[in-house]
């Protein structure tokens, strides 16, 4: 039987990385990302997104991304999730859990909304009202009159949502300015445009970057590839290669999700790439495993082909330690490449695929532009985007 128990932990960002965070030019907001793990009761939601419902497995949260924000007047900070798969803020009330919370009564500038907020959990529910206040980022500048939710009631405490999603998929009965849009109106960046890197594992996190790039951080040339949605940050997959050869072919959608921490594919796919590292099926536990022995002679790393450019997932994403997902002292490893069966049909690149890659999303001009992440590097190279980004390859629209 699965069991998702993990001990909870927060890694902080290395005091150089928080060093940094000042360095950003004028039009750029950065704010460090910072890298922890924790158990599925806190992190483990159902997306309602304009009547699409969609479970995340209990697996899903083994890790995640915050970011630091503090919230009203006087100032009140809080750790977000931040996921590109969802599009609104939401906090929990500091009267119903155990810290990192905000109380709006102790907010002088707080403006609470008539209407009701209420999302659904794997394991319960959160619900609580929408509101206006100030959102500052701590390492940049403030975002005034800011709508969110605060949750005042949950069957179990969650970490609050920093949804960067386009405002399509808000769960709002009415669409608002979300903060990544309320950047672009209030002056604070030139569009509406962030990129993401979210580092290596002995990095213990990343960065976030609302209106610019850092070209320090990936392997040029950027390539643009366009959205196939208008609700989500979904693209064109094109294939999957091992060592080169292609072991998957034909085109399919799939989200770029922070918000998620593994990666969830057609069930053909996962076999594909579970038979290329001789990846045994465990029916019992429902996933792929294989020996530390038989590790050591896998492939390298498996590319994923957008549109003619390939991203390159090393072998240490793809295979976990087995007893981070099921009850065991066993030693051996488990595939992190999961069926879309267990999301609902739908396919997601999560944290396994986005730490190797450096990804820009451009909502304004609805695309990304993709580059190999660069996890060795000296010294900063952030520049404001204004309109389109510069030295970029475009691929041919869809």
């Amino acid at each position: 039987m699965l069991n998702w128990w993990v001990v909870i932990f927060v890694l902080v960002v290395v005091e150089g990385l928080n060093n940094t965070t000042e360095l950003a030019p004028s039009g750029v907001l950065k704010a460090p990302l910072e890298y922890g793990t924790g158990t599925p009761e806190l992190l483990g939601p159902v997306r309602q997104k304009r009547g699409l419902t969609f479970q995340e497995p209990l697996m899903n949260k083994l890790t995640y991304y915050t970011v630091n924000i503090t919230i009203g007047t006087p100032l009140q900070r809080v750790a977000v999730l931040i996921d590109t798969g969802s599009s609104d803020l939401w906090v929990p009330d500091e009267r119903h859990g155990p810290g990192n919370g905000f109380d709006p009564r102790y907010s002088k500038s707080w403006v609470r909304s008539k209407d009701e907020f209420s999302i659904k959990y794997v394991k319960g529910y959160a619900k609580g009202v929408w509101g206006r206040d100030t959102i500052d980022f701590i390492t940049g500048p403030s975002v005034r009159n800011q709508r969110f939710a605060v949750a005042t009631d949950s069957s179990e405490f969650a970490m609050g949502v920093f949804g960067i999603g386009p405002v399509n998929a808000e769960s709002s009965t009415q669409l608002y300015d979300n903060i990544p849009l309320s950047l672009v109106r209030q002056g604070r960046i030139a569009k509406n445009l962030y990129s993401i890197y979210l580092g290596e594992w002995s990095q213990n996190g990343g960065c976030i970057l609302f209106g610019g790039i850092d070209r320090s951080r990936f392997y040029p040339p950027l390539h643009t590839i366009p959205l196939t949605s208008t609700m989500s940050i979904r693209v064109v997959l094109s294939s999957i290669s091992v060592n080169g050869d292609t072991i998957s072919d034909g085109q399919i959608g799939a989200t770029l999700d922070t918000g998620t921490t593994l990666m969830y594919l057609p069930p053909e796919y996962v076999k594909a790439i579970a038979r290329e590292y001789g990846a045994a099926y465990d029916k019992r536990n429902n996933v792929y495993r294989l020996t530390r022995k038989q590790f050591e002679r896998t492939p390298k790393y498996v590319t994923f082909n957008f549109m003619g450019k390939g991203i390159d997932v090393p072998s240490k994403e793809l295979f976990w330690p087995l007893k981070w997902f099921i009850d065991t002292d066993d030693d051996d490893l488990c595939l992190t490449v999961m069926s879309n069966e267990k999301s609902l049909g739908f396919n997601i690149l999560g944290d396994t695929f986005l730490r190797s890659a450096y990804v820009v999303y451009d909502l304004d001009y609805r695309e990304v532009a993709l580059a190999q992440a660069r996890h060795v590097y000296d010294f900063d190279d952030v520049i404001a985007i204004t309109e389109a980004i510069p030295g970029t390859r475009a691929k041919d629209s869809i």
